[in-house]
């Protein structure tokens, strides 16, 4: 039986709200006040995240998460080729070379 996993987010199929952004902010606020004195930067932090998202238009805010999960997509990627890398895994290379194509503008 073959399973249809989805490795990463598109970024264009984000379907966030304004009210969905606060909560998943409280979220993380919540677990770290659970030890506020190694977090207590962090808290802050997600206290002004919380001020920046009330004070940005949704459709602004949508734009700059879309952003945002690109980059991890992009980070997730470059994160796995260093592994591979790092495991001597052959596959990495052709992939690195691709990369370094693509910067290039030898695409």
């Amino acid at each position: 039986m073959e399973k249809n996993h989805k490795l990463a987010i598109n970024p264009d199929e984000l379907k966030l709200s304004k009210d969905d952004l606060k909560e998943m902010v409280k979220g993380m606020i919540k677990r770290w006040e659970k030890n506020k004195m190694a977090n207590k930067g962090v808290i802050l932090s997600g206290y002004g995240m919380l001020t920046y998202i009330k004070l940005t238009k949704e459709e602004d805010l949508i734009k700059i998460f879309k952003e945002i999960v690109d980059g991890f997509n992009r980070l997730m990627y470059y994160n796995g080729l260093a592994h591979a890398k790092a495991n001597g895994e052959k596959w990495a290379d052709a992939f690195e070379m691709l990369k370094d194509n693509v910067k290039k503008g030898d695409w």
